[in-house]
């Protein structure tokens, strides 16, 4: 719960007025994207903090905020947007200093969003956002996405979610759309597991992915712990129009590069793999 809005019972009945207007929350096609690009390209984390003064001086309480750290401007307006609509509150945008991001070498600051909302955090948890640092951490397609029904718009949007943040696709010939996500070393079997989910998923709307790939190549992070990349390669004609069909980029960008070897398909100017 969270105690942004006060301390103590009081703190809470304000929070609970504001969160009763948005539950109860049912699965849908914009709660499923939300899910899948928080997955891909966001971070939710829950941490416990104690009060230093006030009569409620020691006392320990847990709040939560999300980030969502996707460059395009159009993603995160749709990221916004998606959040106001089902929860009444508007992230704002801030600047993030990667001087203790693992990854991050040097000091370069980017725009990000940031959703300083403990019930939404929560909200979001409980429909199967992983918590804390992804890379460390086990995680699995949320079972209500699961359960969704065959190719259905809750499963499709979710693969949107996730393509908008980690998917790419080839500028040049032959067309391949890929999905890769890194892990700890010690995180390799629920690693596979997620990828063996995702390529399920794609196989309901008739798209082909192939083996899941596992790059032999190690990345050691700043506090030393080694991590490496799965992923997943659509490059069969029939697979990468489906995709184009049911699934889709909303990310303009990529949207835009995956509508031009569309139409060079259409036209035979593009080399794509048949079988």
């Amino acid at each position: 719960m969270s105690f942004r809005r006060g301390y103590g019972k009081a703190g809470i009945i304000k929070t609970l007025s504001v969160v009763k207007k948005w539950l109860p929350l049912y699965p849908s096609p914009d709660l499923a994207w939300l899910v899948g690009a928080i997955t891909g390209d966001g971070t939710l984390l829950v941490r416990k903090h104690e009060i230093r003064q006030g009569k409620n001086k020691g006392k320990t309480v847990t709040y939560s905020y999300t980030y969502f750290y996707d460059q395009n401007p159009e993603t995160q307006q749709k990221f916004v947007n998606i959040i106001f609509s089902l929860f009444g509150i508007m992230p704002r945008l801030t600047e993030r200093d990667h001087s203790n991001n693992p990854y991050k070498f040097g000091k370069k600051k980017d725009k990000v969003i940031f959703l300083r909302n403990s019930a939404i955090s929560r909200t979001l948890l409980c429909c199967g956002v992983p918590e804390g640092e992804k890379v460390l951490k086990s995680f699995t397609v949320p079972k209500w996405i699961l359960n969704a029904g065959y190719a259905s718009d809750i499963k499709a949007k979710f693969l949107q979610g996730l393509m908008d943040a980690e998917g790419s696709i080839k500028r040049n010939s032959p067309t391949t759309i890929s999905f890769a996500l890194w892990k700890s070393i010690e995180q390799r079997q629920n690693h596979l597991e997620f990828m063996k989910q995702i390529k399920n998923l794609f196989g309901e709307f008739g798209i082909v992915t192939g083996k899941v790939c596992e790059k032999t190549q190690r990345i050691q992070r700043k506090d030393n712990i080694p991590t490496f990349e799965m992923s997943l390669y659509i490059n069969r004609k029939e697979s990468i129009l489906n995709f184009y069909k049911f699934i889709n980029f909303s990310n303009p960008y990529k949207k835009k590069i995956l509508e031009g070897h569309m139409e060079a398909i259409k036209y035979g100017r593009m080399r794509v793999m048949r079988f």
